[in-house]
């Protein structure tokens, strides 16, 4: 005799016990995406936890030969990079959220020669509903259909559906894909979430007087013999941590499953908070996925310091994220009380800036230098002695920005203003010689990318003097400097 699935294997998504059915707008548009022209593309399937990302990810892999990734959010950004150098056609990420985490990842993607484009999911109004989730779970276990109505758990926590068809965001695309063409009664659509729907289904078969979100997660977890795993454990973790008393565990798992069930449980999104400000050295146990939840000022604010020292997170986006909750900290502050500065709010634009660009976020990264420019140019305007070096260092960063970008024209211009701006401080302060140099440097290599050789030459002959009188007065600082404008006024003669 076959052994009788527990409740929580009944739930799980893998095993389909409940039919899949509907999502036929979105089946269309991934398999648009599979049959595209593009050799390489990665998609992204996000949307919130118990809507049926996986069940419509496996039933498409299923006909389609594509990769696969659930949790993507979850891996490390190297694990992920390197499966997609390793992935040779289409790739199907699955996920919660999109964010930064995956600009990151599709602008490195775009580096290995990618497209990349998302798909949002939400519920489903065609998918399958309480009465059909009933009878499933009644077949599977044996038992008889159910003859009262519906609970109302199973919509509380029901997600309202964007007006209109799923949105298929195609980055860099000049197109998108728009749609194509006797037992219980049901007393709420099948728009709710269908994790919740099958939950309460299976409390219904199974004769459960439930009608309570936390009261089914008691029930099955009081009848299930195996520990609860994936979504049943973040609820089954939630409901717990209802009771103040509760303290939660501190290992990387238990954290990252914390954090996970904040997103639905708001009262574990305080716990969690709480946890991390009280106790930051726990961000040295916790994943980046764990700390890229983290949204409260108090608690990245207790925890940052220990994130952009951890090398674990060198090049990952986390530093990026925990800057901007800061940023916006202090934007709020000097909004609300004006107890930030200017200054204050130029030099986290730069260290946003310098964060994102790291993660390859180099979007993200120019939006910030701009900001960082602009706040700038407010000091340099009212005190110019004092920020005018300031304003230089960023010019020539948004500059930087600019050519990770390709946007070498817009470069070009910054240089020149760093370049002009550079010789009002040197005229003023000796030290600041090499700095003019750099930037002149840097100049004459914008300008042979456009392919002004005559101004690039002038640039980087002016740049080799400057350097050389550096040098020529410590040799151990700019020696170097000056052996590397000299191979760049090498490599401009030939262009």
């Amino acid at each position: 005799m076959d052994r009788v699935p527990t409740p929580g294997e009944l739930l799980d998504p893998r095993r389909e016990v409940v039919p899949f059915q509907g999502r036929a707008d979105e089946l269309d548009a991934l398999a648009r995406w599979r049959d595209g022209e593009e050799p390489r593309s990665v998609l992204l399937l996000h949307g919130p936890a118990g809507v049926g990302k996986t069940r419509l990810a496996r039933h498409f892999a299923g006909t389609s030969a594509v990769r696969v990734v659930d949790d993507a959010d979850l891996m490390p950004w190297r694990n992920l990079h390197q499966l997609l150098q390793e992935a040779t056609d289409r790739v199907l990420l699955v996920a919660r959220t999109a964010g930064w985490w995956w600009s990151s990842v599709r602008q490195r993607a775009g580096d290995s020669g990618y497209r990349n484009a998302e798909l949002v999911v939400g519920p489903d109004r065609h998918g399958p509903s309480f009465a059909t989730a009933c009878a499933a779970f009644a077949d599977a276990l044996g038992r008889p259909l159910p003859t009262t109505p519906a609970p109302d758990a199973a919509s509380r926590f029901a997600e309202v559906p964007a007006e209109g068809d799923p949105c298929f965001d195609l980055a860099g695309w000049d197109r998108q894909f728009g749609s194509a063409e006797g037992g219980p009664v049901d007393n709420y659509g099948p728009v709710d979430n269908c994790h919740d729907v099958h939950l309460a289904a299976l409390a219904a078969v199974c004769g459960s007087p439930a009608d309570d979100p936390a009261d089914l997660v008691r029930w099955l977890v009081s009848v299930d013999p195996n520990p609860p795993t994936s979504r049943l454990a973040e609820d089954f973790l939630a409901v717990t941590l209802l009771d103040d008393r509760i303290a939660p565990d501190r290992t990387p798992h238990a954290l990252e499953t914390l954090l996970r069930a904040a997103d639905r449980w708001p009262h574990v999104r305080r716990r969690a908070e709480e946890l991390f400000t009280a106790h930051p050295h726990l961000a040295a146990t916790a994943t980046a996925a764990t700390l890229r939840a983290l949204t409260s000022p108090a608690s990245v604010r207790a925890v940052a310091r220990r994130v952009f020292d951890d090398p674990r997170f060198h090049r990952d986006p986390l530093p990026a994220m925990l800057t901007r909750v800061l940023l916006h900290d202090r934007a709020h502050l000097r909004d609300q009380a004006g107890t930030a500065s200017t200054l204050e709010l130029a030099e986290l634009h730069g260290a946003l800036s310098a964060r994102a660009a790291l993660a390859a976020l180099r979007e993200e990264a120019l939006e910030a230098a701009r900001h960082e420019v602009a706040l700038y140019r407010q000091l340099a305007e009212d005190d110019p002695a004092e920020h005018s070096p300031a304003l230089a260092d960023a010019l020539t960063d948004l500059g930087l920005r600019l050519i990770a970008l390709g946007r070498t024209e817009e470069a070009v211009a910054v240089s020149e203003e760093a370049v002009a701006l550079c010789r009002v401080v040197a005229a003023e302060d000796d030290d600041w010689t090499p700095q003019l140099a750099g930037a002149l440097d840097r100049l004459s290599l914008r300008y042979a990318a456009l392919g002004r050789r005559d101004e690039a030459s002038a640039a980087i002959a002016e740049a080799c003097v400057l350097y050389r009188e550096s040098a020529a007065r410590n040799p151990a600082l700019f020696g170097r400097d000056l052996a590397r404008a000299t191979h760049h006024q090498f490599l401009v003669s030939l262009w």
